[in-house]
């Protein structure tokens, strides 16, 4: 009989098992796990319990009869099986852009530049990132949570992880993020993704940062 372990770390679900061993993210009635076949195959797959969960652009039938084209939650019928594959084959594709990015990060030197000096968007000016600070590695572990690959993050579901800070503040947050080009806003909503450039910069950075600097100045070189 098979036996399984399980433990818990940040917001991912972690169970090893005798032939395989998974990492399970959350957010809402969806989730997003990766899995190992015979420590062969790698599978990653997104399954939701509640589909309105998601959002999707479709016509509204009103109580006094009227109808008009917004987004509106996804409906449990045929009709949203196209619209449901797409969101759900768009959160496996950032996904599996995120692990490609950790494994082969390319930043250039002009890029990084780019991300120490002040930048301003015409009306306000936002200071650059001190990448190497505890600040940014936080921020930029917390830009990384699996689970915002289902479905994106807002204000709100940040200000759950930023308890110190309002909503005033986590707009700018954003704002100065959307400035440097390192998330995106999908369409009229108030959903945001990292953007290629961001998902690179923030492995880039939590890499260089926990396996190479941390541990040098952990175990400095003898003197001569």
């Amino acid at each position: 009989m098979a036996t399984t372990k399980a433990r818990w770390v940040t917001a991912c679900g972690v169970n090893t098992r005798i032939l395989a061993t998974r990492i399970k993210h959350h957010m809402g009635p969806a989730s997003l796990k990766m899995y190992d076949k015979f420590g062969r195959i790698l599978r990653i797959e997104v399954t939701v319990n509640d589909v309105s969960f998601f959002q999707q652009h479709r016509e509204v039938v009103h109580r006094n009869g009227t109808r008009e084209i917004k987004w509106a939650p996804m409906q449990k019928t045929s009709a949203s099986l196209a619209p449901l594959r797409e969101v759900l084959a768009a959160a496996t594709q950032r996904y599996l852009k995120f692990l490609s990015d950790i494994a082969t990060p390319e930043v250039g030197v002009q890029s990084l530049n780019h991300l120490t000096q002040t930048l301003g968007d015409g009306q306000h000016r936002y200071k650059g990132f001190t990448l190497l600070s505890e600040a940014a590695a936080s921020l930029f572990r917390l830009l990384l949570h699996g689970e915002f690959a289902i479905s994106g993050f807002s204000n709100k579901a940040l200000r759950q992880c930023l308890s110190d800070q309002s909503s005033a503040q986590v707009s700018r947050l954003l704002k100065r993020l959307r400035v440097f080009k390192l998330i995106k806003k999908v369409g009229q909503r108030y959903k945001y993704y990292l953007t290629d450039f961001g998902r690179q910069v923030a492995t880039m950075v939590l890499k260089l940062r926990e396996l190479q600097v941390i541990p040098t100045l952990a175990h400095p070189p003898a003197a001569a």
